[in-house]
């Protein structure tokens, strides 16, 4: 966002005219001086997202992590609007909870509450069009 103004540079009367145009006079003192001023200001956002997790160390590789909890601000990427977001993955209780709310309306717009084993379909196990099965079923098939 940019304003600008345009002032007599004598007696500082605010002058209808636009800026490099010199030829008129000031209607208050006469003088030909001008002084200009040029304002820009701009708007920011900050967001914030904690995402944690608990490992049990006396197990091995991806079976270390027990539970992943992600919590605060999510930018729904087809929408562009910024999303409040509760995620909780407990792989040790066989839970799946996710809730995400639109922080201008307190609208909820997805609320999920269901065992782990049982929430296939969505984020990087989608199906992908044209493709036979999800991307971690051809990982683990060497597809």
């Amino acid at each position: 966002m940019a304003a600008s103004s345009v002032s007599c540079g004598t007696c500082g009367t605010v002058l209808a005219e636009m800026p490099g145009d010199v030829s008129a006079t000031c209607p208050a003192c006469g003088s030909r001086k001008r002084h200009y001023s040029l304002g820009v200001g701009e708007e920011i956002e900050v967001h914030e997202r904690l995402a944690t997790k608990t490992k049990d160390q006396a197990r091995s590789g991806k079976n270390k992590v027990r539970a992943e909890f992600v919590t605060g601000d999510d930018l729904h990427r087809k929408t562009g609007r910024w999303n409040k977001l509760e995620r909780v993955i407990d792989r040790a209780n066989n839970r799946y909870r996710e809730k995400i709310v639109d922080p201008k309306t307190g609208a909820v717009l997805r609320s999920v509450d269901e065992p782990l084993d049982q929430h296939q379909g969505r984020g990087s196990a989608k199906k992908k069009p044209g493709v036979g099965g999800s991307v971690r079923s051809r990982r683990r098939t060497g597809r």
